[in-house]
């Protein structure tokens, strides 16, 4: 199956979004194409579609997660010790 991909699409998001359309589409549209767009519809909604006649098929939400950061301490000094 190939997947096209709305040039809106943040780039850090595609390897994810590849991964639910592979998960969730096991055959080719009913018209017979076997090739999905993926578009953004707002800021948090991605529709997938059949490029051909444009049967949805799901829709993802983005949700931003906050990562924390890990400080520094003790790995400097696990890494001045092995000096």
């Amino acid at each position: 199956m190939k997947i096209i991909f709305d040039p809106d699409i943040p780039r850090n998001l595609i390897p994810y979004i590849k991964q639910a359309i592979e998960e969730a589409i096991e055959e080719p549209c009913e018209c017979g194409c076997d090739e999905v767009y993926a578009s953004m519809q707002s800021e948090n909604n991605i529709d997938v579609k059949c490029y051909d006649c444009g049967t949805s098929y799901f829709e993802l939400e983005i949700e931003e997660v906050e990562v924390e950061e890990i400080p520094e301490g003790p790995s400097s000094t696990v890494d001045s010790m092995k000096k």
